[in-house]
């Protein structure tokens, strides 16, 4: 045997080894949560920006003039959209 080396069980080597396995199953599964999570969570925003526009936003075109027209609503005084009551009722 040479001197200064030091021996590792092999029982210990499969023990970092399982645990090296489950970890990198862990960050490969958190991994898959997070993006699923970032789907859903931009999907209920899309959801919810369409119900409070009155309209839908699949279309990316007509989610920019959607979001134009809104926002242009906003800078006008209240009782002066008549795109937006017009818009609640078309869909």
């Amino acid at each position: 045997m040479t001197q200064g080396m030091v021996r590792f069980p092999v029982w210990r080597a499969r023990c970092v080894l399982g645990a090296l396995v489950a970890a990198f199953a862990l960050l490969a599964a958190r991994s898959v949560y997070l993006q699923a999570l970032r789907t859903d969570v931009g999907a209920m925003a899309v959801d919810l920006a369409s119900r409070v526009v009155g309209e839908s936003l699949e279309d990316v075109a007509r989610q920019r003039r959607i979001v134009e027209r809104f926002i242009e609503g906003l800078e006008q005084p209240d009782g002066a959209r008549p795109d937006a009551d017009q818009a609640r009722t078309t869909t």
